[in-house]
This record gives structure tokens, sequence and C-alpha cells, in this order.
């Protein structure tokens, strides 16, 4: 893969994340961090000082799960306690997919996906669902059905 490729690839799921990080940094942050240390809630930057976080990919890519997973009634229109979610990333082309169904029929049985379905596949053969998260048409609803016969395609232009 070419570099441009790849940098690009990169530099939209960078923009992804950040996005991501206007939304919900707050939540995620406070269910981690929620006491104080050492009685103190801030500490304060010297003058020529500059606090740095620097992360791996993989951290970009837990960081977009957690957010995902603790915003899923926003992302998804849909109540957490129903569902269930499966996950997978590619870190070779910088892809991610996030995807729920409910998690109990209609008689309180579970509800386990088919094994048929290939996350891995369908990053690779299903268009991506929004070019922004913070579009009202972020996601788009399949079949299981569809989902298995996808998981078996090649790739859809």
């Amino acid at each position: 893969m070419s570099s441009v490729v790849y940098y690009g690839i990169l530099g939209v799921l960078i923009v992804a994340v950040i996005a991501l990080v206007l939304v919900s940094i707050d939540s995620v942050f406070e269910k981690k961090h929620s006491k104080k240390k050492n009685g103190k809630r801030r500490r304060p930057l010297g003058e020529n000082d500059v606090r740095v976080i620097k992360v791996s990919q993989k951290a970009l890519m837990e960081f977009l799960y957690v957010s995902m997973a603790d915003k899923q009634e926003q992302f998804f229109d849909i109540d957490p306690l129903d569902v269930s979610n499966i996950i997978d990333f590619d870190y070779e082309n910088g892809k991610f997919i996030f995807c729920v169904y409910r998690s109990e029929d209609d008689e309180g049985n579970i509800i386990i996906p088919s094994d048929e379905i290939d996350l891995q596949q369908l990053m690779k053969t299903i268009p991506d669902t929004t070019t922004t998260l913070l579009a009202d048409d972020r996601y788009r609803d399949y079949t299981k059905k569809e989902l298995v016969k996808f998981s078996k395609k090649i790739k859809i232009k």
C-alpha cells in the first residue's frame, strides 16, 4: 500500500477520533478519573510546560471502541440495555466496524450472532456507512442474512 493512501486512511481515522473526543471525552474521562488524586482535581501547568498525550494506533482504536460503546444510544438510536455489540479492527487499513443487535428475542432467549458473519470480510465488502459520525445518517440497518451474504462476497465499490 502506498504511503499516501496509508496516511490518507490514518488521517480520516484521526479526524473520526477527534470528533469522538469532542462528543464524549467528558464521560469517558470522568469514569476513569472520578476520584481526586492527592486532594487535587487539576494540576496547573507552568508557563513553559506542555502536557502531552501520545498514543499508538492500538490506543486510538481502544478509545474509539470505548467511546462508541459509551455512546451507543446516541450513535445507534437504541436503548443500550436492549442490545449487545460485536466489533473488529483492521489495523493495516485503519478500519473499524461496530455492530449492535438485539441481545434477547421476544421470549427472553439470548441472541447470538451468526458465526457466518465475518467482520473482517464485512470491512472489505460493505461501503462505509458515513463520512462523519456526527451525521444523522451515520449507520445503516442490515439483516443478518445480508451480512452473511456480504461476508462471502468480494469487495463492493
